[in-house]
Parts: structure tokens; sequence; C-alpha cells
């Protein structure tokens, strides 16, 4: 049609929906061709065939059925008639094939004709006839293959590419290339073994039509006609070369195999895998039908509730409100709770301490697991039923985190009950081999759980130490690596956004806590009350610590970036929890005599001056300076709050720790401090006629035990 000028659609349309004509046709070949599927009615059947349901796209076997007489209908049947035409050749060419192999059989037999039974053809003459006709069949079957591979390729050449790249042929459309290619053998065949006369000249007849025969050695050859006497022909010997240099170079695949049209084919599967519908196509949803499918236990009926609630809860449209879904919340916890238990009985326990590997070293894992091949598990397998337990888990948990960005249902989802939930999954995920059975799962329950967090910290009320404790490990796995403790000198390691993309949420979870009112204080305080008999003495304080104050600008790395003040501006909110959480825990920090205090303030990474450095570049650069950063400036004669806050917050961190430095049998005792504020810098900054910055620039000056300069 395109050599026609034709107009011509390769990739029509129904009902919005791209289909290929190549895949039309393939199918309806399948049901027999076009007559015989419309003088059947079968083309309601050709669309269910390509997925066209009749109930939902009624017109779709009209649409098709006028797609395919436009285009293909006259393909089809020129087709069929050149396939009539083919085979009609073919046995005109058998027939002269079978008559010549009679007339050499008769010009072996003797000149009285037809023979006697008792004279039966000699030996040599039959074996000759039989090995010329073995030898004729097997070229005939090599110039088959050349030919049919030749008619496939200009048949790939001629037809539409189907998706991705791939062409693909049902069995009748292969077999008429070999039809084709047979016909085209035929006759170049016959033009090899035409017979020649037999020669008069000699007293006996020539056995076989062709030159060129020996007894026990039958060769063809192109015919000839020669008065002469055939010679043997002297065979020579072909020397292969040292290097063989191939004629034809694939570089472009896998040993034959087109890697990334398979990987394209294998998304475009992927993508239209049957799997739950859009929350559009659903229609009426009845959370109590959904409710009862989750606790029929049923394991088509559970999937098919988790799939409708993860679709469901991730629509921005719809507000799921759990207050009016009965025991919505309830079932899920049960629901996960028989999946936990499946997991923790295959899982074996490896030690009685929680160890919760960190983010890094989970998102190391995932890479490396993308590296390889995963394996299959069959069907019904107990591998199988674990890999789909913890499928059902991790639905559980993005439905919550999910339904957690509204605040209508903070309070259900804050109960007791979820907590203590997530508290026992975290405590086997540290105590256990593989809970999750991968890093990939590892790392979707750990992202759900800590944005989940996040959202509730605020109003969750711990049921007791025990749930304290887990939560703590949990979120100071998020906390940059390596620890402060790894070696003999404190080291806290700063925050990379492009590496720790969870650690602002994880440090807004953990501020909530600390700052929430009782239950919560207390547990902590106890918690870190106890952490005095740990190796290091209060490991756990200092990793709460380290994860309080990562955002922290560094000088050594954060500098190169920009201004203090822009970074500043982009960790905001981040900064300001991190200031809340660490003046909570530099308050829970021992005195004097524990030397916890003083290893913070001369850590190897210098924490004290770059926040010390922080501070007074906010001092000195006042906050309104900056507002040309945001979207929303401040206004003029304002101070922005959030930067107020961090700034306190930083001066009295670095105050609060420099008291409990000091030795109370010596109230003169200083504190030898590296990258202090000069006096010259500090009396240029106590000139800013800012009166909320008057307290913060006392609290620099006795920090920098200059304390006469307030005066």
């Amino acid at each position: 049609m395109q050599s026609k000028q034709l107009p011509l659609d390769e990739n029509p349309t129904v009902e919005g929906r791209q289909i290929t004509i190549l895949n039309l046709y393939l199918t309806v070949l399948k049901f027999g061709g076009g007559k015989k599927v419309s003088q059947q009615n079968g083309w309601v059947h050709v669309a269910q065939a390509l997925h066209f349901q009749p109930n939902q796209i009624p017109n779709a076997a009209q649409v098709l059925k006028g797609i395919y007489d436009r285009y293909l209908a006259m393909f089809e049947d020129a087709w069929q008639q050149n396939q009539m035409r083919s085979r009609q050749v073919m046995q005109q060419q058998q027939q002269q094939q079978q008559q010549q192999q009679q007339q050499a059989i008769a010009r072996n037999m003797p000149p009285g004709g037809q023979m006697s039974p008792t004279k039966q053809m000699p030996p040599q003459v039959m074996q000759q006839s039989q090995q010329f006709l073995q030898q004729q069949q097997m070229m005939a079957q090599q110039l088959a293959q050349q030919q049919t591979a030749t008619s496939a390729k200009m048949m790939s050449s001629m037809q539409q590419p189907a998706i991705n790249g791939f062409s693909s042929q049902s069995p009748q459309v292969q077999s008429q290339h070999q039809a084709h290619g047979r016909n085209s053998l035929s006759r170049s065949l016959d033009t090899r073994t035409d017979v020649v006369p037999p020669q008069t000249g000699g007293p006996f007849p020539i056995p076989s039509p062709v030159s060129g025969i020996k007894p026990g050695n039958i060769s063809i050859s192109s015919p000839q006609v020669d008065a002469t006497p055939a010679t043997p022909a002297v065979s020579s010997e072909y020397n292969l070369p040292d290097d063989l240099v191939p004629k034809i170079r694939v570089l472009d695949t896998f040993g034959g195999v087109d890697v990334e049209s398979l990987a394209r084919l294998g998304s475009v599967l992927a993508s239209n895998k049957p799997d739950i519908p859009p929350v559009h196509d659903l229609g009426v949803i009845d959370i109590h039908a959904l409710t009862m499918s989750l606790q029929s236990g049923i394991p088509a009926e559970v999937r098919m509730a988790l799939d409708t609630l993860v679709m469901l809860s991730a629509e921005p449209k719809i507000q799921l409100e759990l207050k009016l879904c009965e025991d919505l919340v309830d079932t899920l916890v049960d629901c996960a709770e028989d999946q936990v238990d499946v997991l923790a009985e295959s899982a074996a326990e490896v030690s009685d301490v929680m160890l919760i590997n960190s983010y890094e070293d989970v998102l190391r894992g995932c890479r490396s697991e993308q590296e390889i091949l995963q394996d299959i598990h069959p069907y019904a397998s107990p591998e199988y039923e674990l890999d789909r337990a913890v499928e059902k888990l991790i639905a559980i948990t993005t439905i919550m985190r999910n339904l957690s960005f509204y605040e209508t249902n903070h309070q259900l989802l804050a109960d007791e009950a979820v907590i203590k939930f997530l508290c026992v999954v975290i405590r086997h995920l540290g105590t256990r081999n593989m809970l999750l059975r991968s890093h990939q799962n590892i790392l979707d329950f750990m992202k759900d759980v800590i944005i989940f967090l996040s959202n509730l910290a605020q109003t969750i009320e711990l049921p007791g130490r025990e749930q304290a404790l887990c939560l703590l490990h949990f979120l100071l796995a998020f906390a940059p690596c390596p620890s402060p403790n790894a070696s003999s000198v404190v080291t806290f390691s700063p925050y990379d956004p492009a590496v720790h993309r969870y650690l602002p949420p994880a440090l807004d979870s953990l501020a909530k806590l600390l700052a929430r009112d009782e239950p919560n204080r207390t547990h902590y305080k106890m918690i870190f009350a106890a952490d005095v008999s740990s190796t290091p003495p209060y490991d756990l304080l200092t990793k709460s610590f380290a994860l309080a104050i990562s955002p922290i600008p560094d000088d050594k790395q954060d500098a190169k970036r920009g201004s203090i003040g822009l970074l500043v501006e982009a960790r905001k909110p981040i900064l300001m929890q991190g200031m809340l959480a660490a003046e909570i825990l530099s308050n829970l920090a021992p005195g004097f005599e524990s030397g916890l205090a003083m290893s913070w303030l001369t850590s190897e990474d210098g924490f004290a001056q770059n926040l010390s450095r922080m501070v007074m570049s906010l001092v000195v650069e006042p906050p309104m300076q900056l507002s040309h950063q945001r979207s929303q400036p401040v206004p003029k004669g304002m101070e922005d709050e959030a930067l107020l806050r961090i700034t306190t917050g930083g001066i009295a961190v670095l105050h609060r720790l420099a008291e409990k430095c000091k030795d109370p049998e010596d109230p003169r005792s200083t504190i030898p401090l590296s990258g202090m504020p000069s006096e010259e810098l500090l009396l240029g900054a106590l000139e800013i006629r800012h009166p909320r910055m008057q307290g913060v620039l006392k609290q620099l000056c006795a920090y920098a035990g200059l304390a006469g300069l307030d005066t």
C-alpha cells in the first residue's frame, strides 16, 4: 500500500486503544481467515482474542471488521491466489521429475524393451540409480532450506514490525513461505538436472545420463555435451589459513539475542499484565465487604482486598476516613500479625540484641540484588508462600502510610495495637536473619514505617519502655554512617542529601517523640540512664545526638556548596527539628564525671566549631537578608521564627554542654575549645539592634568565656 501511495494506518485505534495490524491479521488467520470469520459471525471472538470485552466495548467487533476489510482483505485474497498458483506449479514440477526418473530407468534397461521376470536390472545399474535419486533429494533439501531462509527475510522486510521491533508469524504463514521456497527450488533444480541424450558412439550404453559418474561414487554436475570421454576430477586439498576472518560480525547482540528488544518487550508485558483496575473503574467500593474478605483468610480474597485498599488509599481525590470504616484498622493489624508469625517461624534468630541494618547497608544490598538474577519459586512451595506473606505485610504498611497523611485518621492509626504491632516487626527485623526475605523488601518496609512515624509521632503515646527502645533503634538506622563511636575518638558523620534521603522524616520523628509529654519523655530518660552499662558507655545517647546534629553545615564539605545562609535556608525544617532534639538530648547528658559532654564538644569532625560558626553567621547576617531565596519572603520588619529557633537552639546546645564540661569543684576551670568566635567578631555582633538576638549573643559570650562583653 505504501508503494502504491495508498493510505495506511499502521496502528489503528479502537475506542482509544491502539492495535497492530499484524496482530489483527494473525488473529484472524487463527480463526480461518476473514471470509470464514464473516460467514460464521466470528468477529466477536476476534475482538475477545484481542482483549476487547463485548460488555465494555460492544462495537469493537464491527470496528475490527472495518479495519480488516480496509487494509488486510485484499492482501489475504492475493496471498491465497498466489498459494494456489504455487501449488499448481509444484504439482507440475513433481510430475516432470517423476517422468524424468522413469526415462532414466528405461534407458538403463536392455534393448528388448520390458524386462522379463527372469532378467532383472544389473545390480551395478540399480545401485547407481538409487544413489543418484538419494543425492538428488539431498540437494533438493539443501536448496529448499536456502530458499526458505531467503523468502523468510523478504517477508520479514515486507511485514509491519510488531511491538518492540519483533514480528511474529503464524504456522500457516510459515508453511506458505516454505511452499514458495519449494516452488523456486523445483525450477532451479530442473535446470541443473536436465537429462542428456545418451551417446551412441560406443558399443555399450552409458549407465547414467549425467557425466562424471563412477561406480560407488555418484556426483552431480552441470550437463555438458562432449564427444571426448569424461576424465575423473583430480581432488585437491584445500589448506585453511591459521586465522579465519568471519564475514559477518554481530556486535549489537549478546550471543545472537537482542537484549534491548527483549527488555522493551518485557516492560510492555509487565505494564499490560492484568492487575487491580484503577479506582475510577472499580465502581462502588464496599469497605465492609473488603474487611470481611481480609477476615476470611482466603488468599484470593485477601489479595483482592489489599490491592483495592492500596489503590483507594493512594488516590488523592478520595479521602478514606477510618472512623467511618468500622474495624478496618484492627482487621489490617490482625492480618499483618498472621504474616509476621509465618515469617518469624522461617527466619532463624541470630541475636538477642536488636541490631537493625543501617539505611546505607540496606541500600547497598538492594543494588547488589539488582545485579543478579532472582529465583522465582514454584507455585505453592514454602518459599512461594513466604514471598506472598511479605507482599501482604508490605501492602498493609503501605496502606497505613497512605492513610496517615490525613489528620482525621491520626487518632486511630496511633492506637496502642498499631504501635505494638510495628514494634514487634522491628524487633524481629533486628534479631532474626532476613525476616523479609530480601533487601528490597526491607527497604520498602523501612520507607513506609518512617513516613508513618513522621506523620503520627506527635500523636503517639508509647505503651512501654520496650516499644520506645524499638522505635529508637529503628530511627537510628537512618543516621549517617559510620557510627560516632566507631573509633577511639568521637566523630559525627555529616548529612548528605543525595544519600540520606529519609533522614529528614527520621529526625522529625525523633524530635517529636522526645518533645512529647509523658509517658514518652520518662521512657527515654530511663533508656538513656540505663545506657551507662553499654560498651562504650552512653552509646545510644551519642548515636541519638549524632542524628540530631547531622544537618549542621560542615565547614570542610558543605562550605564548597555555597554560603552558610543558603544552606541553612535549604535545610531550615530539619535544622529546626534537629536543634530541638539536640537541646533535649544535651539536657539528658550526664555531668562532668562521665566526660561525655567534653567528648561531644571536642569531636574529631569539629561539631562545636561548625555549630558556633552557623550561629554567628545567622546573627551577623539578619534573617531578612535571606528572604530573596524564598518563594514567600518575610515581610519587612519581621523576623523569621524558624531561623530564630535554630539560632537560639544552637547556642543553647553549646552553652548547656559547656556547663556540663566544667568541674564543679573548680568553678574557674575553662574548656580548651578551638574555633571559638573572636572578641572583635563578638563586639561587632553586639551592635546589632535585634532585641531577641541580644539574648543569643549573651549566651554566645558566656560560651566563649567572655561573659563581661555583654556589659
